[in-house]
Parts: C-alpha cells; sequence; structure tokens
C-alpha cells in the first residue's frame, strides 16, 4: 500500500510541481503516522480489558483469561531473558483463590498501566517491587502481593 502511495505522490508531483513539496511532506507524515501506530500495538497479546470488577486478557492465539481483583491472591512480576530474540521478556504471574495460575504478558505501553489497576483493585498489592521491576533490565522475580497480615 505504502509502494503505490509513493507512485501516486511521484505522480501528482510532477503533474503539479508547485505542490510538490506539500505533497511529499503529507506522505512522510502518514507513514510515520502509521510506523507509530504499529509500534504501540501488542505484538504477544491482541488485548486487556481492565475493569473496576477485574481485567481480561486475550492471547493472539484465541485464547483468554479473566479473573476479578478480589479473587487474585498472590502477584509476582517476571522478567526473563528470551535468547532467540535478545529482548527481556515481562509479565505478571498471578494465582487466584479457584487455584488458577494466569500469565499476563503486558508489553512497554500497558505494564504501568495493569500496574497502577494492581494498586488500585489488589489490597495487599506491593508497588516498590513492581516498580523495581518494571525499572529493571536484568531478569528476575519480585513479589508485588502480600495479603493483610504478612501471611500467605
Amino acid at each position: 500500500m505504502t509502494v503505490l502511495a509513493m507512485f501516486v505522490v511521484m505522480a501528482v508531483s510532477s503533474t503539479f510541481p508547485a505542490i510538490s513539496a506539500f505533497v511529499w511532506t503529507m506522505f512522510w507524515l502518514c507513514v510515520l503516522a502509521r510506523t507509530v501506530a504499529g509500534i504501540s500495538k501488542p505484538v504477544n497479546y491482541h488485548a486487556i480489558e481492565m475493569t473496576e470488577d477485574g481485567f481480561h486478557f486475550y492471547r493472539y492465539e484465541g485464547s483468554s483469561e479473566s479473573a476479578r481483583w478480589d479473587e487474585i491472591r498472590d502477584i509476582r512480576f517476571s522478567r526473563s531473558y528470551e535468547d532467540f530474540s535478545k529482548s527481556n521478556q515481562t509479565e505478571w504471574l498471578i494465582d487466584t483463590a479457584d487455584g488458577r495460575h494466569i500469565t499476563v504478558l503486558v508489553e512497554f505501553m500497558h505494564r504501568k498501566r495493569f500496574g497502577r489497576a494492581l494498586a488500585r483493585h489488589v489490597p495487599g498489592f506491593l508497588v516498590a517491587p513492581a516498580r523495581a521491576g518494571i525499572a529493571s533490565r536484568k531478569t528476575g522475580l519480585w513479589q508485588c502481593y502480600a495479603p493483610a497480615g504478612g501471611q500467605k
């Protein structure tokens, strides 16, 4: 599509030289806007929805997971090294009251937003270790939940 648009811009520029600079500027702004929009889309999941009641996480392969905020019993933030992609993989590891283990892949554009939602809705969520895990570039596991009374 971009190649076709470039040919149209070239044709318009040669036919109307007076507006050539404007047409090329608009073309490159559109290319930049499409690039930025593509970068902001998650790669590992389709969407994550956060509501007052809980979250719903949709993976690309079609499966999904959801949990209510009040059924969360443990939260860990994990950063692991993916050898084949030469990048760190980050995810929230969540255990629920009914024994489910939910791995929520949250990429950079939603990581802080999901952490803020956990802090707002889950009593016992520890902000300091979550921030440390998000800010770190090292691999590791950060415990981000301490139930009332300090007992699990």
